[in-house]
């Protein structure tokens, strides 16, 4: 077994700057959980208290079931891969993924073994007698990775490994760390800003923002059910629009009211919402969830600013005297900018957000 907890962790630095508080997370047995928030979030201090890189000011980490708070990190059996490769310059690439079994005393046979073993993984062999300045950037993250597999860990850790590659590379490498884990069957945990690896390679995600933990859950549960208007911004690419409405009634109907149009809401919603007439809520509409109304009439009516075609679809970046939003439309309907374009919200997948705390309303 390969599991981590956090019990209450805090980290507080000098001055009394709080980094992280109360994150509770379990990492079970061979999951890929993914720490995931904009830059300041507390991600990468939360992942270097793991790794025994950074105190913990409060709280309990548990490796194993084991308390390692006062654990150094050479003792925990972990492995971290670093964005900036941390590779020696001076050794070869074989030099490299063999020197943290050369120091604990491993013998000579079994370094080979695992190295060889680990450069068949990664499809690096004929790089072994090469030094990093002549490897590519790719190449470098994979000797990284090698470097890390040979030590067998019970934890593989990630700081934002991937940052330093080009887009890409970035996808390629996203891809042979998730077949990575599968190969392994290892427990990791993985930190980056970037919400696309994020939703393509975790088991399950854990969002954070200013230390505080948003959210935990598998990634198409936090992008379905954002459980505040933060989640809901931050996952998803392009990000989910978000349009400040009144609620009123209307002969028997609830009309979520944002000034120039009027968006008339499902029997459904109702019951939630209906603790918010009169008042002002956040309607939030991802822009898949927008159809475009060929023929005009009601919706939300709208004036085209931007549009970016990307192939196999069109990014149109749309404005009413109050909001400004993005849709996803097929690459068949054309647009020019100036258009005047009304958008119908898929009435069943829109979300709805308390406008003062930002929590999500459940419908």
């Amino acid at each position: 077994m390969a599991t981590v907890e956090l019990r209450n962790v805090g980290k507080v630095y000098e001055g009394g700057v709080r980094a992280v508080d109360n994150a509770n997370i379990t990492v079970s047995d061979r999951e890929f959980v993914v720490l995931v928030g904009p830059s300041g979030c507390g991600k990468t201090t939360t992942l270097r208290m793991v790794a025994g890189l950074e105190d913990i000011t409060e709280g309990e980490l548990y490796i194993d079931g084991n308390l390692v708070n006062d654990i150094p990190p050479k003792d925990r059996d972990i492995a971290m891969v670093f964005q900036n490769y941390a590779l020696y310059p001076h050794m070869t690439v074989y030099d490299n993924m063999a020197f943290g079994l050369k120091i604990r005393k491993y013998p000579k046979a079994e370094i080979q073994g695992r190295v060889k073993d680990a450069a068949g993984i990664l499809e690096i062999e004929e790089l072994l007698d090469r030094k990093p300045k002549a490897l590519s950037g790719g190449q470098r993250q994979r000797v990284a990775l090698g470097r890390a597999i040979v030590r067998k860990p019970k934890v593989f850790l990630f700081d934002e490994p991937l940052s330093n590659l080009d887009a890409k590379l970035r996808v390629q490498m996203r891809a042979e760390i998730s077949a990575l884990h599968t190969r392994l069957q290892a427990t990791m945990i993985y930190v980056t800003h970037d919400q696309v690896e994020a939703m393509t390679m975790a088991d399950k995600i854990v969002v954070m923002k200013s230390g505080i933990i948003q959210q935990i859950g598998s990634p198409l549960d936090l992008y379905n059910n954002p459980a505040n208007r933060f989640v809901a911004g931050f996952l998803g690419s392009p990000a989910m629009n978000f349009i400040t409405a009144k609620l009123r009634e209307e002969g028997g109907r609830l009309i979520a009211d944002e000034g120039d149009s009027q968006i008339e809401l499902l029997p459904q919603h109702a019951a939630a919402l209906k603790g918010h007439v009169g008042k002002e809520i956040v309607v939030g509409i991802r822009p898949e969830d927008f159809i475009y109304n060929e023929k005009g009439g009601k919706g939300i009516k709208t004036h085209v600013e931007i549009i970016e075609p990307l192939g196999a679809e069109i990014h149109v970046y749309v404005s009413t005297k109050k909001h400004q939003m993005v849709a996803r439309v097929a690459p068949t309907v054309h647009f020019k900018v100036g258009d005047e374009a009304v958008f119908n919200p898929i009435m069943e997948r829109i979300k709805f957000f308390d406008l003062e705390t930002e929590q999500a309303i459940p419908v």
